[in-house]
């Protein structure tokens, strides 16, 4: 019989550094702002204002897109197929419907083409969205992906009064605890305000 020597070994846990890749809202804009305007500003204003994956914005075509009101003056909703074959259904603010359709008409796309296509006209690759928000992010003078987009867009909404569930489906996280961690990670209080210094310490 066959043994597998490492199966008793556990690995240390990683240090979780998700605040590190979180940007501030300044920090954001700067780098929206740094990119080049049309294509690559709107994938870098969708990555944050969305909270979508590159890999899923990819794969965004314009039948994915459908007015909540039948007019677009109440936004939209964005159908997202997800990590691990799930599909989400996410509501997008009026203005960033406007956005979009902006860039439907200056493509004269049809129903069902990419929302990003490249120079031969299929879907934009990650590689590239890659590139986009790096190049971005260089001319903010910063350093960011389109992951550290979407950390920042959680950590933003939650700031701004987001409820946990509501993220969680927005994100398509499949646990809640996932969602959780970006609470824990930008923490609002610490035992350390209840904790006063002693006299001595303050004569020092």
């Amino acid at each position: 019989m066959r043994y597998n020597v490492a199966a008793a070994v556990r690995l240390p846990k990683a240090k979780d550094d998700r605040n590190e890749r979180i940007l501030t809202e300044a920090q954001v804009q700067a780098l929206i702002a740094a990119a080049p305007e049309g294509r690559d500003r709107l994938i870098c204003e969708l990555l944050y204002l969305v909270g979508v994956r590159a890999e899923e914005l990819v794969r965004l075509t314009w039948s994915d897109l459908s007015a909540a009101d039948g007019n677009g003056k109440a936004g939209a909703v964005l159908t997202i197929f997800g990590k691990g074959g799930k599909t989400r259904h996410v509501r997008l603010s009026p203005q960033t419907h406007s956005m979009l359709m902006s860039w439907h008409m200056q493509q004269l796309a049809t129903v069902g083409s990419p929302i990003f296509i490249n120079r031969s006209g299929g879907a934009l690759s990650t590689v590239t969205v890659w590139r986009i928000v790096s190049s971005a992010a260089r001319g903010a003078g910063i350093k960011a992906s389109p992951h550290w987009l979407r950390h920042s867009h959680a950590t933003h909404a939650i700031d701004h009064g987001c409820d946990l569930r509501t993220l969680q489906q927005s994100l398509g996280h499949a646990s809640i605890d996932t969602t959780q961690h970006y609470v824990h990670s930008r923490p609002k209080q610490s035992s350390g305000a209840f904790v006063q210094r002693s006299k001595k310490d303050e004569t020092q």
